[in-house]
């Protein structure tokens, strides 16, 4: 109960909080990356993080009900505000035409809904969450719990997201054909990347809680299942993409230069998303086993400051998009290695743990 009401307080202010920072600043920050449509990247952003309470309320409203095994719930209200947002996208673009400030108010009105929906359904199952807004505060005891875990989190996906500031702003130096295939390819790599990660987001609670049960055999089970369904669902989604790449960009652009942008990005990435998927897994199972900062840590190094090497020393070398693009799958391979090291010495840990326990107590037991 204290935490369901602690974790709504926190993603309102967090919402207001990050809104307000998002559309002070988010001007002077596009103009950081040399944006070659600043006005338009401007006006898109500053109504989306107007938005951005809604999209704090669904994610936390959602992370709420899946911790109580409601995964179907959260996803059919993403689908409804997914299915608003197509047709606001259609009515504020081509009847209202209001272009990119119509996609931006499109994607709030889709946050919106999603948001109320899981809020509503907090409000109404009394069984469970017995949600009152009376109720609604921080208790410190459970806010220290849930930022242990969401500080690195956070400020891991903050990293991946700074260090792609740094590849956009590269890619933006090739200008505006550049910059639009790009951002084409990202739509459909976005795809991509949630089914990668999809297992390793199940991976975390599942480990998180046989580690609690003792049972080790199933956290280990769970790991290599993970790995086998992200090389299975990414590398056979990543391949097509990859293959019919000029196809899916052709439904975006009719600009051959634009096009071959988008090729290039998808070529390489799209095909190797799947490693991105196990590298996500191993750091969702550190998670799991109590060790959040780890994860952060790596990212840190091998997503953000490797970049920094690669855009300003290396890339230099040989100044095109592929090359451009070989970082993502090196510091993904770079990072799995490191993690796997980390995640052998604690599963020995533990089970060393877990055998001195049961001899101490065979020796309770025959005494």
């Amino acid at each position: 109960h204290k935490s369901v009401h602690t974790a709504m307080t926190l993603a309102i202010i967090a919402g207001l909080t990050v809104g307000l920072i998002g559309f002070i600043f988010c001007r002077p920050l596009l103009k950081m990356m040399d944006n070659p449509v600043l006005d338009l990247a401007t006006t898109y952003m500053k109504i989306y993080f107007l938005g951005m309470p809604f999209n704090m309320v669904y994610n936390f409203g959602a992370s709420i009900l899946r911790a109580v095994g409601d995964t179907k719930r959260p996803m059919y209200f993403l689908l409804m505000g997914g299915v608003l947002k197509v047709f606001l996208n259609i009515f504020c673009i081509t009847v209202l035409k209001l272009t990119v400030a119509g996609a931006a108010i499109a994607t709030i009105a889709a946050n919106a809904l999603a948001g109320s929906l899981c809020i509503r359904t907090i409000f109404m199952d009394r069984d469970k969450f017995q949600m009152k807004l009376r109720d609604i505060k921080i208790t410190f005891a459970e806010l220290r719990q849930i930022l242990f875990i969401g500080i690195p989190t956070g400020l891991q996906q903050a990293l991946y997201s700074f260090a792609n500031v740094i590849i956009t702003t590269t890619v933006n130096g090739f200008g505006p054909d550049a910059t639009t295939g790009v951002a084409i390819a990202n739509q459909f790599d976005g795809i991509l990347y949630q089914i990668a990660v999809a297992p390793s987001l199940a991976v975390t609670p599942y480990v998180s809680q046989n580690i609690g049960a003792g049972n080790l055999k199933r956290v280990k089970e769970a790991i290599r299942k993970g790995i086998m369904i992200t090389v299975m669902f990414g590398a056979t989604f990543g391949s097509l993409s990859a293959i019919f790449s000029g196809q899916l960009s052709s439904i975006m652009s009719d600009s051959p230069a634009v096009i071959r942008f988008s090729q290039q990005k998808m070529m390489l990435i799209s095909s190797t998303y799947f490693i991105c998927g196990i590298n996500e897994l191993m750091g969702g199972t550190l998670k799991g086993l109590g060790k959040p900062i780890i994860p952060t840590v790596t990212t840190l190094i091998f997503m953000c400051a490797i970049r920094f090497v690669w855009v300003y020393l290396i890339f230099p070398l040989l100044p095109n998009m592929t090359f451009l693009y070989a970082v993502w799958p090196i510091g993904w391979l770079l990072s799995i290695a490191t993690l796997s090291i980390f995640y052998v010495a604690e599963i020995t840990k533990l089970q060393r743990q877990s055998a001195f326990e049961c001899s101490d107590t065979t020796k309770d037991i025959l005494r």
